[in-house]
């Protein structure tokens, strides 16, 4: 067990992310019901096979069902799973400090940092997560030096490098943001809407559509309706959105956290995407 911990802790210095998958088992013991059990636990490598990782981790139950949306109970036990995760260090039972790992919710715009697969993922099934993302935001375990990457990969096949260009991606969030008519509306209308608070004595307020915006209820029902009709917008375009038309302190008000309802709404949340 300390050498699969150790395997961990290696990690822990690129700072990044990365894709395992393991088997969910029910708590052990009551008292570990606020943490999601995984066994059997292997890292998923573009072009590679994963060697065994550990025997099990101990993740977050909040975070696991705030991304999944779903309740993780017994009728789960032996399902596979694959979760983004970031290593961390935690004191174990015997004051030893060991590495484990907690779900990394960074890259929501491109996957779910946790996913129900029917079968252990292939390399081919496993590249295809890797290509969502832009390069460098996910560790690539074949580029570790020799003496730590044998720790974790068997039968490199394929030395290419993956992912979207950076910059090509950041151009393409742009354009997406830019592109969409509602987001400019939005935009524009919140500008005017600031405008007329600062100068009221101008009377803008009184003119009907800005009075519908200046009510923070209405405003949140209405831009809340529009992200439902279109479940093409991501979970980054949908927390912009909510940013940009500040609705945040409203949402909370009525019961709804804005995070939680982001990700359930934007695509690659509730199983769309």
């Amino acid at each position: 067990m300390l050498d699969e911990r150790w395997n961990i802790k290696i990690l822990l210095k690129y700072h990044k992310p990365m894709l395992v998958y393991g088997m969910y088992e029910p708590p052990l013991q009551q008292s570990d019901t606020y943490r999601c059990y995984f066994r059997d636990i292997h890292p998923i490598i573009f072009g590679a096979r994963g060697r065994y990782l550990c025997h099990h981790v101990q993740i977050s139950r909040d975070l696991c069902e705030e991304y999944y949306h779903i309740r993780l109970d017994n009728d789960y036990k032996g399902k596979l799973f694959v979760l983004c995760v970031h290593p961390r260090l935690y004191t174990g039972k015997d004051g030893s400090e060991r590495g484990g790992l907690e779900l990394d919710t960074s890259l929501t715009d491109y996957f779910p940092p946790i996913q129900l697969i029917p079968h252990r993922p292939t390399i081919k099934e496993g590249n295809q997560l890797y290509r969502k993302v832009p390069y460098g935001k996910l560790l690539d375990l074949r580029y570790l030096p020799f003496n730590e990457k044998i720790k974790f990969m068997r039968n490199v096949e394929d030395n290419r490098k993956v992912g979207y260009d950076a910059s090509f991606c950041q151009n393409r969030n742009v354009e997406s943001y830019q592109g969409s008519k509602y987001f400019t509306l939005v935009f524009n209308r919140m500008k005017e809407l600031k405008v007329a608070r600062r100068h009221p004595e101008n009377g803008a307020l009184q003119q009907p559509w800005i009075a519908r915006w200046d009510d923070n209820q209405n405003r949140m029902e209405m831009i809340m309706d529009v992200v439902i009709q279109h479940p093409e917008w991501t979970v980054g375009q949908v927390k912009h959105l909510v940013k940009i038309a500040d609705l945040a302190k409203t949402m909370q008000k009525n019961g709804i956290n804005p995070d939680k309802w982001c990700v359930k709404h934007g695509k690659h949340g509730n199983g769309k995407g």
